[in-house]
């Protein structure tokens, strides 16, 4: 929801898990939300979900949650985790850090060379898998930030708390429903909090006073860390012509440069990072740009997302 909380829209009880299963349940489930899809999905790696996504929804970008795989990782590569101090880092570099296709496939044959992996079996089934994985082919669907299935994890825990063992169905579903009852409860209690609430503004500046004003304090919290992180941020022009003007953008001290191009009609304005695609913000490069560049006192209307806002 707009406090980054979860929400639940159904459920079901399985009989078992196979392929034919799931095809039944999203389909049902599709029905109840008036045919209307996801723009993505989170799983874990289970062969018969990955099959019947496929089937009833192709065009759903699937991604699978990254927490299992790093577990599944120290187990099937538990002996490289403890030869190789630097594996671990070097690993999670290509999960998450990467952004795009070239740069991810040249840190990864590297990582395989280096510790003479070309030949795991575990790691070239996790490669053939890479597009439904590692974050430079995710940047470019929106995730509000997800990459695993923590969420539905964490849901489990919960209902734990409601339910027990021996229960008979009548006892399941009324325990079931207290617990859905908790959970709305608990997003009023949220949207009320963030009616009533300001959050502390680390920098007095109109940008970051007009994200308060419209966010959520959850969302508006990312935005601040993004805008005090734009602080040790530099910014050179290198290109202008008549549809856009390019910068490079980089951290003081860092080699590592971002793109940002601001279209010279409209307010147009995208960053090779793709945080706002992903996640819904605008980045820190982005920020830089619009606060010192362009002297913006508020974010454009096009880039804050109604699902992020207090209203």
């Amino acid at each position: 929801n707009n406090h980054r909380k979860m929400v639940i829209f159904g459920g079901a009880l399985m009989y078992d898990e196979t392929a034919e299963s799931f095809q039944w349940l999203f389909e049902t489930f599709f029905r109840a939300m008036s045919r209307k899809k996801p723009c993505a999905i989170f799983t874990d790696q289970v062969p018969a979900m990955s099959k019947a996504i496929s089937i009833v929804m192709p065009e759903v970008h699937h991604r699978l949650c990254v927490w299992h795989m790093e577990q599944n990782a120290a187990k099937h590569l538990n002996q490289v985790y403890k030869r190789y101090a630097s594996f671990r880092g070097d690993f999670r570099k290509c999960i998450y850090e990467y952004e795009d296709e070239e740069e991810f496939i040249d840190a990864w044959n590297n990582m395989l060379d280096r510790y003479s992996l070309r030949e795991n079996k575990w790691l070239q089934g996790i490669y053939a898998l890479r597009e439904k994985l590692f974050a430079a082919y995710g940047k470019q669907i929106f995730s509000g930030g997800m990459n695993s299935t923590q969420l539905s994890e964490s849901l489990n825990s919960d209902l734990k708390d409601y339910l027990q063992s021996d229960y008979n169905l009548v006892q399941f579903f009324k325990h079931y429903d207290r617990a859905i009852e908790d959970k709305r409860y608990n997003e009023l209690q949220d949207t009320c909090d963030a009616s009533q609430r300001l959050p502390v503004l680390k920098v007095d500046v109109p940008i970051l006073a007009h994200a308060r004003e419209v966010y959520t304090p959850n969302i508006f919290e990312k935005f601040q860390d993004e805008y005090m992180r734009s602080l040790s941020i530099r910014v050179n022009e290198c290109e202008r012509n008549n549809s856009f003007i390019m910068y490079m953008v980089s951290k003081h001290g860092h080699t590592r440069e971002r793109i940002v191009k601001v279209g010279e009609v409209g307010d147009t304005i995208s960053c090779s990072c793709k945080k706002f695609e992903s996640i819904g913000i605008l980045c820190r490069h982005i920020i830089k740009i619009l606060d010192v560049v362009r002297g913006d006192t508020r974010i454009p209307s096009e880039y804050i997302l109604k699902r992020w806002m207090k209203n």
